[in-house]
Parts: structure tokens; sequence; C-alpha cells
């Protein structure tokens, strides 16, 4: 058995071995996978926001015109 474990440092799964034998627990469990996911979906929602504040700040909007 594996189970599949994303970092914060990155989006590529690392498939942790399960050994019987070691007290380590890992979260592989439903609440384990929620917490993950809610982790990831911040960090795309932070990247979004990032991605469109650059957009932004590089468009130049017309001067007003002077009355």
């Amino acid at each position: 058995q594996s189970c599949l474990l994303y970092t914060s440092h990155s989006h590529e799964p690392y498939t942790a071995p399960l050994d019987s034998s070691a007290n380590l627990k890992l979260p592989c469990t439903a609440e384990g996978f929620k917490a993950e996911l809610m982790v990831s979906q911040q960090e795309l929602k932070r990247a979004a926001l990032e991605k469109m504040a650059v957009q932004l700040s590089s468009l130049q909007y017309p001067l007003s015109p002077q009355r």
C-alpha cells in the first residue's frame, strides 16, 4: 500500500510506502486528505491572485481628460 502526499513546495505527488511496523501516522485518513486538498486549493487561489495582480499592474490606463 502507499499514500499519496502533496507538499506545499511542489505539486508533484510523493508516494510514501506504508510500513505496518512503523508507528508513524501519515495523513492517509479522510481528514488528512481533506486538509491537504484545502491547502492545495488555497495555494492555487493565491497563485491566481498573484498572476492577476501582475497583469493588472502592467495595464496602462489613459489619463483622464483635463476639464
